[in-house]
């Protein structure tokens, strides 16, 4: 399915309202499949303690906040529960972008601005090792000019 823009929200009780833009697009169950055992997704689980905690940093919330949908994808397009999602985040400060992968535990619509904006709270399941091994020597280098 085609890439769509939207944002990712923290809303956590009592955080700050946390909006990142990001680009997205649903991952059909047969094609979920395998890119989550393609080498790209299948050893960069968010069970890893070290993935789990840049995702954190990244999107300014917990590490729990990534497993429990209280990150929202949301966007001017429905989201259903179960819809399998790969998210691919623009970090400007380091000039790269994060894909991973989620799941859509809980969906919400409302009504902003007289406009309808549809959510999901999502499930983090991995993220691209190419992305990560990327970010992390952008991160060495900036640790040692």
């Amino acid at each position: 399915m085609s890439w769509k823009k939207g944002w990712i929200e923290n809303r956590r009780s009592g955080a700050a309202k946390v909006s990142q833009l990001v680009d997205y697009r649903v991952v059909r169950a047969e094609e979920f499949q395998q890119l989550a055992g393609d080498r790209l997704y299948s050893h960069t689980g968010l069970n890893h303690g070290a993935s789990s905690q840049m995702m954190g940093k990244l999107l300014h919330c917990d590490v729990l906040d990534l497993y429990n949908g209280n990150i929202l994808i949301c966007g001017p397009d429905p989201l259903q529960q179960g819809f399998h999602l790969e998210i691919q985040l623009t970090l400007s400060n380091y000039h790269c972008k994060l894909k991973f992968i989620a799941e859509a535990v809980a969906v919400h619509m409302d009504a902003e601005m007289k406009e309808m904006v549809f959510s999901a709270g999502i499930k983090a399941l991995a993220v691209n090792k190419d992305d990560v091994d990327l970010l992390n020597r952008i991160l060495e280098r900036q640790k040692n000019p």
